[in-house]
């Protein structure tokens, strides 16, 4: 049996820096791993 999580983090934007990395890697050391990234939000540039 799997346990999944669901965490939004931040790719990026024109004002914000991107913090996914920081995000996969806090979840690495605890020991999950990464199935999926997906896109919930899109604005003008997709």
């Amino acid at each position: 049996m799997y346990e999944y999580k669901y965490v939004e983090t931040s790719l990026g934007g024109f004002f914000s820096a991107p913090t996914h990395r920081e995000t996969i890697d806090e979840y690495a050391k605890a020991g999950w791993r990464l199935v999926q990234v997906l896109g919930t939000n899109y604005d003008g540039h997709g």
